[in-house]
């Protein structure tokens, strides 16, 4: 390594341990209902709350319930069917909420509590399933209102669109260790007129425990420049029953040069906060 990649480095990791106490960027869309958007839970941690808030100018009555989805590489979430074997622990069996409907008041917000109790044959892992709002719609102001043709044609239908919203709930019964996480493939993505450059970032897990963090990419152009925070993306799970994922991040420099230095690095957060699970440096060819 030269003296001059060695003083690149070193810069670096300066810039990571600022970035780790950036924190969590919030989801906003799912943080304006409920907060925070995910829970965790374990033998030492066994209660856990979820603010529930209606941002609507009408009552909303909502009721929660259990389901169980599945997470694809690109980190799209669906539910498993009816008929669909869930291929991971369900974490709803060591489980109670309460209360299982809430009614909250327009600009108001209602307070949901999970709690846990390992039984004595409990096997360690973890275990994960998913809380869901959903609003009950004869009771409810309508999240929003779309309306389909026109009076002048002679037909219109208007659809009142009721939500519902699920968030991950983890629960880690005696594991103590961090899953080891290295990232693979770093690719800058092809840059369409008038979008935000992105690059293409795979990590990869191995381990009982799922990760939970931010990925960051970092740029100095040359030895004398600056490190520049270019990127930033948080929320970033892979859960325990997958293997990789690939995460597109947005860049805010569409300058970035050739020969410039990046840094890209998977930072944890919440219980996982000031872990860094893995970290790559790489020259642009």
């Amino acid at each position: 390594m030269s003296v001059c990649m060695g003083r690149k480095l070193k810069q670096f990791v300066v810039g990571g341990v600022a970035l780790i106490a950036l924190g969590v960027s919030s989801v906003l869309q799912a943080e304006a209902l409920v907060s925070p958007v995910r829970l965790f839970l374990d033998e030492n941690t066994t209660r856990a709350v979820a603010i529930l808030n209606n941002p609507s100018k009408g009552e909303r009555t909502y009721r929660l319930g259990w389901v169980e989805n599945k997470m694809d590489e690109g980190g799209t979430q669906t539910p498993y069917g009816p008929d669909g074997i869930v291929q991971h622990a369900t974490a709803s069996q060591f489980l109670r909420y309460s209360p299982r409907q809430i009614v909250v008041p327009p600009g108001g917000s209602q307070t949901v509590r999970i709690d846990f109790r390992p039984p004595k044959n409990m096997s360690p892992g973890e275990y994960r399933s998913h809380l869901n709002f959903q609003v009950v719609p004869e009771v409810s102001e309508p999240h929003s209102m779309s309306k389909i043709g026109s009076d002048s044609e002679g037909i219109s239908v208007v659809l009142a669109m009721q939500l519902s919203i699920s968030i991950p709930v983890i629960l880690r019964y005696q594991v103590t260790d961090a899953p080891q996480v290295t990232i693979g493939e770093v690719v800058r993505l092809p840059v369409e007129t008038g979008a935000q450059p992105r690059m293409a970032i795979t990590l990869e897990r191995a381990g009982q425990a799922s990760s939970y963090g931010a990925i960051v990419v970092e740029m100095q152009r040359n030895a004398n420049s600056p490190v520049e925070l270019i990127g930033e993306v948080s929320g970033i799970n892979i859960y325990a029953d997958a293997e990789r994922r690939r995460v597109d991040v947005p860049l805010r420099d569409s300058g970035v040069p050739s020969g410039a230095w990046i840094r890209v690095a998977y930072v944890g957060l919440e219980e996982y906060q000031g872990h860094v699970f893995a970290e790559k440096v790489m020259q642009l060819p």
